[in-house]
């Protein structure tokens, strides 16, 4: 009840500000833009990230809209977890691998370009990296490049076509209908 008063008063009130803008994950999960989806829990939502750092490169987002971890429920950081893990065994069964990067940048001081939680999800291989820590240079080298242009400089890191992401995701969806946990 009160929300709805809240929300009646505000456009009677030129002065009130506006709601905030759904970011761009809660439209994706709304299905209002595409993605191509790797796994979905009913509070969680996990795709392929349109610009990888590598193959397999997954986001993970909790469908409960809030910029930091700390601001999640408890229910919904407990979930996305769950989808942390869910997208590991998807994708290590595609990748033949148990190993991977989890990243979570919490806040835009942190490097977060989204103002939605999401957890990046990356398939580790032998020698993939010269160094182990050089993924985390990718990173903070890819994200540099889209803050000064948006457009990624970097010739690994194109922006992939629908068709090409929704390939992978079919994949990683049919390895999962043969595996039973």
């Amino acid at each position: 009840m009160t929300t709805a008063w809240l929300a009646a008063t505000a456009a009677l009130e030129p002065n009130c500000s506006k709601p905030a803008e759904m970011s761009l994950f809660t439209k994706i999960i709304r299905k209002e833009i595409p993605s191509c989806k790797v796994g979905a829990g009913e509070l969680w939502y996990a795709f392929l990230d349109i610009n990888p750092r590598r193959a397999g490169h997954t986001l993970v987002v909790p469908v409960e809209e809030k910029q930091r971890l700390a601001e999640l429920s408890a229910e919904s950081r407990a979930a996305l977890m769950e989808g942390v893990a869910d997208a590991q065994r998807r994708l290590g069964k595609v990748f033949d691998t148990q190993d991977f990067t989890v990243v979570l940048h919490d806040g835009p001081l942190a490097g977060q370009e989204v103002p939605h939680v999401h957890v990046h999800v990356m398939p580790r291989k032998p020698n993939d990296f010269a160094r182990n820590d050089d993924i985390y240079e990718k990173l903070e080298t890819c994200e540099e490049e889209e803050r000064k242009a948006r457009v990624d400089a970097d010739e690994t890191r194109k922006a992939r076509s629908e068709e090409e992401m929704e390939k992978e995701a079919t994949e990683i969806r049919r390895a999962m209908m043969e595996t039973t946990w």
